[in-house]
């Protein structure tokens, strides 16, 4: 339930009857996402979820129009939130589980929508399942069922096929009917700031910020008869430019033989190349906000770590005396933080520490995982990201910045200058994105670790 609709019941209706009508929305909506959840844990057929959903609503109706509309909006969040398309409740007979379509099935959907495939009707008996193909590609002697066909990067093109024993080769299992696990690119394996920082929609080429700025605190003892200081702050929205963040793939129409491995690979490694940009064009210095997304640790959008604050203040200074002093200047200027940007190394040089007699760290202020993995520093949970720059820090409050996003990440697929001469195929993804720094004084920068500790270290 937004703010903004419990206000407006609250002046309509009381703060008792509006507290009353939100403790009933919010158990309505127990309900229905508990009958939403029920449609993959217990594979509901269509008319059982209609016949339940039913009963909900009509208990949802009893209520005020204005309350009506709350909860509609509400139960279409919670059916976005599951999964956006739900498929699989059929209207009669064994009930199929319901599955939520990735990006891979959109691409897949759009090449049968745009009558670009054709089911193989001879693999398909052989899988045991539909195999489609491009059409006009019927001539299936040269392929071994469903395989997959190695091509090289970039264009992906049958001519550009590396070939067993040719350099750098490819092992026979590959091309043929051989069960050998498939090797696939690595993901990225970093935490991402779309899962720190709040993500929230925006319907316009700009992102608003609200920022409380310029307070004056007047508040003060006064004598009989003597006014009371006034205290004021100033509020401004600063706009932040929406960018586009986007790539493409280009292949074959050959390519497209053994669909379901194609948008496979697109899915995993196409989505994980975008979300990773994003997080290369936050975690820098550099950007404007007019003609690039104006990174987190850029001027104006942080405040500087003093190390001559604590000069020669800690004994055997290391990073991790580093992070509690970065925290000590966030809380003396009243800001709250809860999170460290560290890069890999740094991480690892923490997990690495061992005591006087060879041990590992035992801090009361530095823990791990049962694994070993380094979770927190000084109470700051750390957020792991190759794209933090090396030899520096951040420690911040995980709402000082926002991003928003003006449409999620969208597929297009078509031919692109000569594509339908040579039999290719053009595939964009893209996102439109904007970041925000809300809170500068929030956000902690050193932009060198190794002298800011030597700073603080007792000469």
């Amino acid at each position: 339930m937004e703010k903004e609709q419990y206000d407006l019941l609250v002046k309509q209706l009381g703060e008792d009857a509006a507290k009353e009508i939100k403790t009933q929305i919010e158990a309505h909506k127990v309900e229905f996402k508990s009958l939403v959840d029920k449609i993959n844990e217990e594979n509901l057929t269509a008319e059982d979820f209609e016949a339940k959903a039913k009963e909900i609503t009509d208990k949802a109706n009893q209520h005020t129009d204005e309350v009506v509309k709350i909860l509609k909006d509400e139960f279409t969040k919670i059916l976005k939130d599951q999964g956006s398309l739900i498929t699989g409740m059929q209207k009669s007979g064994t009930p199929e589980k319901a599955e939520v379509k990735t990006l891979g099935q959109m691409v897949k959907d759009t090449l049968v929508k745009g009558e670009f495939l054709e089911k193989n009707e001879e693999l398909s008996k052989i899988a045991n399942k539909d195999v489609f193909r491009v059409k006009g590609n019927s001539d299936i002697n040269n392929f071994n069922k469903s395989q997959e066909i190695v091509k090289a990067a970039i264009d992906m093109t049958t001519a550009l096929m590396l070939l067993p024993g040719s350099t750098p080769g490819t092992s026979i299992g590959a091309i043929t009917d051989y069960g050998m696990r498939k090797v696939q690119l690595s993901l990225n394996n970093d935490t991402h700031m779309t899962d720190i920082l709040p993500t929230l929609p925006c319907n316009d080429k700009y992102f608003g910020v609200s920022v409380e700025y310029a307070e004056t605190d007047g508040t003060a003892t006064t004598a009989e008869n003597v006014a009371a200081g006034q205290s004021s702050f100033l509020i401004k929205t600063v706009e932040f430019k929406v960018f586009k963040i986007n790539t493409l793939y280009n292949f074959s129409v050959e390519n497209l033989e053994d669909i379901d491995q194609l948008v496979a690979r697109i899915d995993r490694t196409g989505t994980d190349n975008i979300v990773s940009k994003i997080d290369a064009k936050i975690l820098t210095t550099t950007g404007d906000g007019s003609t690039d997304i104006k990174g987190m640790y850029a001027a104006g959008n942080m405040t500087a770590f003093v190390a001559a604050t604590y000069e020669n203040k800690v004994e055997d200074a290391n990073i991790c005396n580093l992070i509690g002093k970065m925290k000590l200047q966030a809380l003396l200027a009243n800001e709250e933080v809860n999170a460290i940007n560290m890069s890999p190394a740094q991480i690892d040089e923490i997990e690495q520490y061992k005591d006087a007699n060879g041990n590992s760290l035992m801090d009361r202020s530095v823990k791990f995982d049962a694994q070993g993995n380094l979770t927190s520093v000084k109470g700051l949970f750390v957020v792991r990201n190759k794209n933090q720059a090396a030899n520096t820090l951040a420690v911040y409050f995980s709402e000082a910045a926002e991003i928003g996003i003006r449409s999620g990440i969208d597929m297009v697929i078509g031919t692109n200058s000569d594509d339908l001469s040579k039999g290719m195929r053009t595939l964009v993804l893209s996102v439109r994105v904007a970041f925000g720094v809300g809170k500068p004084a929030a956000i902690i920068y050193c932009s060198d670790v190794t002298a800011d500790i030597q700073t603080i270290d007792v000469a």
